[in-house]
């Protein structure tokens, strides 16, 4: 199943925990919560917030395409104190961020998900076992999930990018839809 789902990835760029009308689901393919945890942990995966606040799993090609376009609005006070005890920590809960940075719960959903949106953060690994079919998430910065990872930064200039996301996305999004990822 692991590698019917990264070939899944792979080919479609980006999947969905749960059923979408547009691309196909980890769920929907077979896969579950283990299975994309483990691409994620194996840095095949990265996890976002990049379609319409939702989990968005991109593949290692695709994250390397999108950070160009993501990655260049000035991080927000709270965003930047994230992003550093993440790097200091090598990774932490949603817990524990909260608990050392003294974040409202409200706070943190902000930070985070505009983080996610413009893949800042992203899983890590598995944390603590809730339950037989879910953990909690151990987060950590974009610079900690590409050291680990076996692809670098892409050769290809911004145009050329545009155009591969373009290439692949379109098979499932409409322009505008994809004109709103870029944003």
């Amino acid at each position: 199943m692991k590698n019917q789902l990264k070939s899944e990835i792979q080919s479609m760029g980006m999947l969905f925990l749960n059923v979408n009308r547009y691309f196909p689901s980890v769920c929907g393919l077979g896969g579950d919560w283990d299975t994309i945890m483990s691409l994620i942990e194996d840095r095949e995966v990265f996890f976002s917030k990049l379609y319409k606040n939702r989990t968005t799993y991109l593949s290692k090609e695709m994250y390397f395409y999108l950070k160009r376009f993501k990655q260049r609005g000035r991080l927000s006070e709270t965003e930047q104190k994230i992003c550093n005890f993440l790097d200091e920590s090598n990774g932490a809960d949603s817990e524990i961020i909260k608990s050392c940075l003294l974040l409202s719960d409200k706070a943190f959903d902000i930070a985070m998900n505009r983080l996610l949106r413009d893949l800042h953060v992203t899983v890590l690994s598995r944390g603590k076992r809730l339950n037989e079919q879910w953990t909690t998430l151990v987060w950590g910065t974009y610079r900690q999930w590409e050291e680990d990872c076996s692809m670098s930064e892409c050769c290809l200039s911004d145009v050329q990018c545009r155009d591969e996301i373009i290439k692949i996305l379109s098979k499932n999004l409409t322009t505008s839809e994809i004109n709103k990822i870029l944003e």
